[in-house]
């Protein structure tokens, strides 16, 4: 069985890359970083197997050495280089930047690549959305991707995409009254906005964000 430092070497020699080559896409300053990590010689942070993965276009299931993932009892005597993480629980979902309501109710979506999310149950039934603006900062920020689970309703509370009156999605928290559906922002400075009467047929609820991912600059 084959450790993950020689998965990442045969998925690169397969593509004709040089380890130089690999570095750069990779972000290392230096070749070597490739060659130690393919020797077994250098830790693989889980962020990194899961780029490398990205780079070869390939789920990060495949660079796991997962003859050592099942040899607890000889865990102390693996080599560095070994991740463990949870086979079949890693799924590469798209990531949406915009959605609106198209015809017969059909949503119309602009993709923009895709983005790995953990132990889902029904991985079809999820994508990840961009959030543009501040509307609900603090809480969610500009640039943030949600994890979002399409559904047609959501609960009382619950924070959504929403299109409303044929316009791009937004993010808000939904609040349900008898007559009335606010769409809430968590930032003081926006106004929320109340949907009532023959409105409420104008609102469509695309999903249900159960997930926000930042990325560190």
């Amino acid at each position: 069985m084959m450790t993950t430092g020689e998965k990442i070497k045969s998925f690169r020699t397969k593509k004709g890359w040089s380890q130089e080559y690999l570095a750069e896409l990779m972000g290392y300053q230096h070749k070597s970083s490739i060659n130690k990590i393919e020797m077994g010689k250098s830790d693989l942070p889980q962020s990194k197997l899961l780029k490398f993965a990205e780079i070869f276009g390939i789920e990060p299931q495949e660079l796991l050495d997962i003859s050592a993932t099942n040899e607890k009892e000889d865990r102390h005597e693996f080599k560095s280089s070994v991740v463990t993480y949870p086979i079949n629980t890693i799924f590469n979902l798209p990531v949406i930047a915009s959605v609106r309501a198209g015809y017969d109710g059909v949503a119309v979506e602009e993709y923009q690549g895709f983005e790995f999310a953990y132990d889902l149950k029904n991985p079809e039934e999820y994508v990840w959305f961009r959030v543009e603006g501040d509307s609900m900062a603090p809480l969610i920020m500009n640039g943030d991707l949600a994890l979002v689970r399409k559904q047609s309703d959501v609960d009382n509370g619950d924070i959504a995409i929403v299109i409303y009156n044929g316009d791009i999605g937004t993010i808000k928290k939904v609040i349900k009254n008898k007559n009335a559906i606010t769409l809430m922002p968590l930032n003081s400075e926006y106004e929320a906005k109340m949907i009532v009467g023959e409105e409420l047929n104008q609102i469509w609820i695309y999903g249900k964000v159960v997930e926000i991912k930042r990325k560190l600059n």
